[in-house]
């Protein structure tokens, strides 16, 4: 049986020795890690340590929250390892998905990431009923607002894709990926409090 760590730090300012120690006393025999921000879709670390994976391998983190890009992308990797006969484990949160306790708080994190997911679409349905409502149509607005950008990084965070917030907000799926794409851009950048104009409607 192969035990793999993965690591990772948000910022280059910080530092990823203390997350390798506690994964190498855990007994990992390699240590995949990225300096990458939580909503960044690359990770080649995480990428390589995919590739490596075979059935009976072990993938094993410091906390549960360094695996995945949001709570639903972490999900979505423990199932695919559930599924490719692959282990996992978090060492501080104390989660094994070869013990019944472990697949029992794995199984209560997916309800609530779930709960989540459906809360927001409620809450973003109901503003647009309201929105409509009050005389206005959803559509693709002619500039992003600092209120748009926190909803969508609450939906990002959540694990939705561009083509279920576009849905969410009522508008096409490139206006979505595009509000997508500046969300990760200002994200990227220390200083991203200027947002772009959207043309056009």
């Amino acid at each position: 049986m192969a035990v793999l760590g993965y690591a990772r730090v948000s910022t280059a300012d910080q530092h990823l020795e203390g997350q390798r120690a506690e994964l190498i006393d855990a007994g990992c025999e390699e240590v995949f890690a990225d300096v990458v921000s939580g909503a960044q879709q690359s990770r080649p670390g995480l990428d390589a340590s995919l590739e490596r994976l075979e059935p009976g391998y072990v993938v094993t983190v410091v906390r549960l929250d360094r695996l995945g890009r949001s709570m639903m992308h972490t999900l979505t990797l423990i199932a695919r390892f559930r599924d490719d006969g692959v282990g996992f484990r978090s060492l501080r949160d104390g989660i094994d998905a070869d013990t019944a306790a472990g697949r029992l708080m794995i199984g209560l994190l997916a309800s609530i990431a779930e709960y989540e997911r459906e809360l927001i679409r409620e809450r973003t349905t109901a503003g647009l009923r309201a929105a409509r409502a009050a005389g206005r149509r959803g559509g693709r607005p002619r500039a992003m607002t600092p209120e748009r950008v926190d909803q969508l990084r609450r939906m990002l965070e959540r694990g939705l894709t561009p083509p279920e917030i576009g849905k969410l907000l009522g508008v096409s799926r490139s206006t979505a990926y595009e509000y997508v794409r500046q969300v990760r851009a200002l994200d990227d950048t220390s200083g991203g409090d200027q947002l772009e104009t959207s043309r056009g409607s």
